[in-house]
């Protein structure tokens, strides 16, 4: 069976749960992570255990890589998706948010539609137990009818 080959674009904090859901999934494989800070990137692949780059278009333009993971500065991720997608035709994993702003949002699924590459985003926090707890609540009409809520995370 084929893998699908990944990469990571930016080493931050999250980057250890992406390299250990990629490692985890026996049809993946990390091939690569990029940072521009060379140093984190050499202490995240004290797991990733895969090549480390400092710049993402040379990444790309030397492996073969199908999904690219980008956790970089909420800001630069339309940016970098709109990049990665038009140049490499690449499928994209989004860390959240996805965009700053609908218009901005709006513009990468035209680009990813127009090109044909997936584009997923990560929202795992609907997992988290007390976000279960509260959907579950509102579903069941337990809380009546909800005209306003804050949410801090």
């Amino acid at each position: 069976m084929k893998k699908v080959r990944f990469a990571i674009v930016g080493c931050g904090r999250i980057s250890y749960r992406h390299i250990e859901a990629i490692q985890e999934n026996k049809e993946a494989e990390l091939v690569a992570i990029c940072d521009l800070n060379l140093e984190r990137a050499k202490e995240r692949n004290a797991i990733a255990n895969c090549k480390i780059y400092q710049d993402y278009n040379e990444m790309l333009a030397k492996e073969n890589i199908e999904v690219v993971c980008i956790m970089t500065p909420s800001g630069m991720h339309v940016e970098h998706a709109i990049d990665i997608i038009q140049k490499f035709n690449k499928h994209v994993v989004l860390e959240k948010p996805m965009a700053l702003s609908v218009v901005a949002a709006k513009e990468l699924i035209k680009v990813s539609k127009k090109n044909g590459a997936y584009l997923f985003v990560v929202h795992q926090n609907r997992f988290n137990k007390a976000i279960q707890k509260i959907k579950s609540a509102i579903d069941s009409g337990l809380l009546g009818k909800i005209t306003l809520a804050t949410i801090r995370i």
